[in-house]
């Protein structure tokens, strides 16, 4: 298996036709032998950040709202920060 680089970012493909990841950028977190981590960051949801998450909202860069994620663990939230 070829390794992606941890803070490569991945574009789809405009044939890729997985609804999961079609036309999407992907930041590659991490990958091991058990699965890899990314982030999609061009999915943006109508769900505001103050929702779910209203102690993020201060440091969050517009739009403050949630992201889609991958098709893993819907119910889990990553925060990408500097």
């Amino acid at each position: 298996m070829t390794l992606l680089a941890q803070g490569r970012l991945l574009v789809a493909a405009p044939d890729l036709e997985d609804q999961n990841f079609r036309r999407t950028v992907v930041l590659m977190l991490t990958q091991e032998d058990e699965g890899a981590l990314g982030l999609i960051l061009n999915r943006p949801t109508d769900i505001p950040l103050a929702d779910l998450l209203p102690e993020w909202v201060g440091v969050a860069a517009p739009p403050a709202c949630l992201y889609m994620g991958g098709p893993v663990d819907p119910d889990a939230a990553l925060g990408l920060g500097e």
